[in-house]
């Protein structure tokens, strides 16, 4: 997964806001801060803006954020990361039947 433009506030240079950009950048947002009611679209508000900065102040560590998600930024690779560890955390956590290998039948049981 990738973007090709940079999303958020804009700036004077390079190209901002692809639609298909902004809707992976929610997409993420939403999945680590999934009680904030971030719509899911192509549309940058104020909103969006808001939210991209908060997570470069609260899990990237920035003291100034400055709202913009770049390709291949330290922003969009913490994001990245962050999702993918929330992922892995929701599946292990929401998995009640942990498999066991049988050793008399030879194969996982539940």
């Amino acid at each position: 997964m990738s973007i090709r433009t940079h999303v958020g506030r804009e700036r004077a240079r390079g190209r901002f806001n692809g639609p298909e950009d902004v809707r992976i950048v929610k997409m993420l947002l939403a999945s680590v801060y999934p009680l904030a009611g971030l719509s899911v679209n192509t549309t940058m508000d104020g909103g969006t803006i808001g939210m991209i900065m908060r997570f470069q102040r609260e899990v990237v560590g920035l003291t100034t954020p400055d709202g913009v998600v770049s390709p291949n930024g330290r922003t969009w690779r913490t994001l990245l990361a962050a999702t993918s560890d929330s992922r892995h955390a929701m599946l292990t956590d929401q998995c009640v039947l942990k498999p066991k290998y049988s050793l008399m039948n030879r194969h996982y049981v539940f």
